[in-house]
């Protein structure tokens, strides 16, 4: 008998390469319930062969029934939204037993290792997911936290019977296989406000260092470690449970600045902003452009967050586990498919 998932954030970028990934490869031995917000949605994913259920991440009665009724719930579509992290463990425990462990699979983020560089330095700390005393040390504030607290709990405590591993994605890059979003945030957010200003601007000075992952390589990591854990529940030699549960996942690294630097110089080969210069500002010029451009009035620290600090990581469990980014795309060659991808959405 085919394994339950129930997915959170399908729709989305990661969500719908995780999709993309079950689909492709282990259709057979899963059958998937998606979480949708709207019919016209909904319909397309059963077209895809997945069963949906609508709702939102506030429906929490709806996402304990759902999680409840599940084998394997795998979070995708929000790592700040502790109310739907509580409901989804709330629905797990209702059901899971010692002749039944369920498996929570939820998404975090290299965020919550950042520093306040502001984009003046180069960190040296680069932070492991086998050295777990550094995760523990993170700060409560830190973001997505929260969050990741609620979900380690449950997973350290061994008789509720449920297995849990938090992925923490760095930067994403290159083009996802998902049905509806099919981009990142970080620097396809620098492309479009370059188009939209014909300008690039950078924040700060750019010498911040930011890990990063091809979305096909991290849609595979979701894929290897189910099935690891789909294997062995346990997985004594090297802990998949409580703070043991903490999953980078990466294949390199890059500077800001470089990824701005070649930003503006292909917008400008291409006509879509007026030099191949990336023009530095100061804070308050900063406030008035990316504050408001880019994070849509989120506070300036999202700013911070994004582009200005640090957030260096080693993917040293899932290595262990046997998996291996295998894309030839580094996150600079698939700048030129995200600018075209935004491009034409700007120009529909």
């Amino acid at each position: 008998m085919a394994l339950t998932i129930f997915l959170t954030g399908a729709t989305g970028y990661i969500g719908g390469q995780v999709l993309s990934e079950l689909l492709a490869s282990r259709k057979s031995q899963y059958k998937v319930t998606a979480l949708v917000r709207g019919e016209e949605r909904a319909a397309k994913l059963r077209d895809l062969g997945v069963e949906t259920i609508i709702g939102s991440l506030d429906d929490t009665n709806l996402l304990s029934k759902a999680s409840s009724q599940a084998n394997i719930v795998i979070h995708t579509a929000d790592a700040d939204h502790p109310g739907s992290a509580t409901a989804i463990v709330n629905g797990l425990l209702q059901t899971a037993s010692a002749s039944e462990r369920k498996i929570f699979i939820h998404t975090s983020g290299t965020g919550v290792i950042s520093d306040n560089a502001k984009g003046a330095y180069t960190s040296d700390k680069i932070y492991s997911d086998l050295n777990v005393d550094d995760i523990k040390a993170l700060p409560d504030k830190a973001i997505h936290r929260n969050v990741d607290l609620i979900v380690s709990a449950v997973g350290a405590d061994p008789s509720n019977y449920i297995t849990t591993a938090i992925i923490m994605p760095p930067t994403i890059y290159g083009i996802g296989a998902g049905p509806f979003n099919k981009l990142s945030i970080q620097i396809p957010e620098v492309i479009r406000f370059g188009i939209q200003h014909r300008k690039i601007y950078i924040p700060f000075e750019g010498e911040n260092i930011w890990s990063s992952i091809h979305i096909k390589d991290l849609g595979r990591a979701y894929i290897h470690l189910l099935d690891k854990l789909i294997e062995n529940k346990e997985y004594p030699a090297l802990g998949m449970k409580g703070y043991d549960g903490y999953y980078f996942a990466e294949n390199g690294e890059f500077q800001w600045r470089q990824i701005f630097e070649k930003v503006a110089q292909l917008l400008h080969k291409k006509g879509l902003v007026d030099d191949e210069n990336v023009q530095s500002i100061t804070f308050e010029q900063q406030v008035e452009t990316l504050f408001n451009g880019i994070c849509n009035g989120l506070p300036g620290q999202a700013v911070y967050l994004l582009w200005g600090s640090n957030s260096r990581s080693k993917a040293e469990r899932l290595r262990m586990l046997g998996w291996k980014p295998t894309e030839k795309e580094s996150v600079f060659d698939t700048i030129a498919d995200e600018t075209d991808a935004i491009r034409n959405k700007i120009q529909a």
